[in-house]
């Protein structure tokens, strides 16, 4: 029953497959992370182009 025991141990200290998982989540957490503070730079420009293309295309459509 030891032998045994030891032995699941030996492989589970071998097993690589929840270190990698763990490492694949960091880096796709890394990746929405830059994601976010690009959209988070860009808002601030793509709020003033939205904002020049409705003021030139109310007053088209109102006829003013």
């Amino acid at each position: 029953m030891q032998k045994s025991t030891r032995q699941g141990f030996g492989r589970l200290l071998q097993d690589n497959n929840g270190a990698t998982a763990i490492e694949y989540g960091l880096i796709a957490s890394l990746i929405a992370v830059v994601i976010i503070g690009a959209l988070m730079l860009v808002n601030g420009s793509m709020t003033d182009m939205y904002e020049q293309i409705r003021a030139a295309i109310v007053p088209a459509i109102s006829g003013n």
